[in-house]
């Protein structure tokens, strides 16, 4: 910690330091007239600050800043925790706010002589000015890197404000109901660059997976909920087979649709952990059914879906009979079974086994066709590991 003897006299000030912080050395003496920054108590600069220091005073804290003056512009400070914040605005507009024990200080009202030998010394934006401590006049004032510019704030996340050199960084998601892919680390190295990320928060949120084989109805699940169904179990959000999963997951946002539903909302085909294929819609104004329809579909890896007009079956209810369902269903045509062309389904229940893709070991089963342009489902399904159904949020 910085210990500081403060003499006055009548009509100036000088300051004694006796301190050495790591490799940081604060001036020694500072002769007068020495004059002290103006305070403002009760309100704080909210952003912009890149760096903070502990233990010491407010003096101590004004003297940091102006060993960094190409860069420091202002200081927050507070009193019972001894912290402060250098930052890199001026005070004022609308990045000020209350701060409950805060202390600010636009540093262009503090003299320069705080500074001592390095009062005269113009140092990088990146730089901090180490005064010379030798009674030797030879002995130069050095600049030396000791941060690196602000972090970049990528879409939709959140990042300490914090730049000194050595201190590592990591990314989150602002929503935390977000999952993210990439690194989230970066660290401030010597030179006062940041070591890169490609993290990024994937602004699509599952809010519905069918696992197929642990029954149930889809459809039921997907409007209500029910015994067949999870709002928490890790194992059933994993987009791929697995085990441990008896559910099908279900999100309580589903239940707020018309609250919760954000103007996208994408539906995912995936085998072996890979999305295979997916339709995007559109989901303004829908409900928990209307929304999977043709006219709202935006884009989609089935490129045949958006060059026809005309289907027997586009709606998540599907075909309702009594022994016979398929649901999240998007068929274009019936000719008997061998001649059936379509993209997919989930085949809930089939009693009488009208067609020879309807029969299965377990149920549900997931059936697409892994062509941009749809098939003919008897010779061409394919059986997939998940379906996954997803909500966009604007990052």
């Amino acid at each position: 910690m910085w210990i500081v003897f403060i003499f006055y006299t009548s009509f100036s000030t000088s300051i004694l330091v006796n301190t050495v912080r790591g490799n940081e050395a604060c001036p020694k003496f500072i002769p007068g007239p020495l004059r002290l920054g103006n305070l403002e108590f009760g309100i704080h600069m909210k952003t912009s600050c890149f760096r903070s220091l502990y233990g010491i005073s407010i003096t101590e804290c004004a003297t940091e800043c102006l060993l960094r003056k190409s860069r420091c512009k202002s200081v927050n400070y507070w009193r019972i925790s001894l912290k402060c914040q250098l930052c890199q605005n001026m005070t004022g507009g609308d990045n000020m706010g209350p701060s409950n024990g805060g202390v600010h200080s636009d540093i262009s009202t503090w003299s320069q002589s705080f500074a001592s030998s390095c009062s005269e010394k113009n140092c990088g934006y990146l730089e901090r000015c180490m005064p010379n401590r030798a009674a030797d006049p030879s002995n130069k004032n050095v600049c030396d890197v000791s941060e690196c510019p602000l972090p970049e704030i990528k879409p939709g996340t959140a990042i300490e404000q914090e730049t000194g050199v050595g201190v590592t960084l990591r990314y989150t998601c602002i929503n935390q109901r977000l999952k993210y892919t990439g690194n989230p680390f970066i660290t401030c190295q010597s030179g006062g660059n940041w070591t890169g990320s490609d993290f990024a928060c994937d602004p699509y949120e599952l809010v519905f997976q069918i696992t197929p084989g642990v029954g149930g109805d889809v459809y039921e699940a997907w409007m209500h909920g029910g015994s067949f169904t999870t709002n928490s179990d890790k194992n059933c959000q994993t987009l791929g087979k697995n085990p441990s999963c008896k559910f099908h997951f279900r999100s309580s946002i589903l239940d707020r649709w018309s609250v919760e539903v954000k103007p996208k909302v994408k539906v995912g085909i995936y085998k072996t952990g890979q999305e295979v294929h997916n339709i995007t819609f559109k989901a303004v104004g829908s409900d928990l059914e209307s929304w999977f329809s043709r006219p709202n579909v935006l884009n989609t890896t089935y490129t045949g879906i958006l060059r026809t007009d005309n289907f027997n079956f586009f709606s998540v209810i599907g075909i309702t009979n009594a022994n016979h369902l398929r649901r999240f269903y998007i068929s274009k045509s019936f000719n008997d079974c061998p001649g059936d062309f379509g993209w997919m389904m989930v085949i809930v229940k089939s009693d009488t086994y009208p067609c020879e893709y309807d029969h299965h070991d377990s149920l549900p089963a997931i059936i697409y066709v892994d062509k941009q342009e749809g098939g003919l489902i008897k010779s061409e399904w394919k059986l997939a590991d998940a379906l996954g159904i997803f909500i966009y949020h604007e990052l």
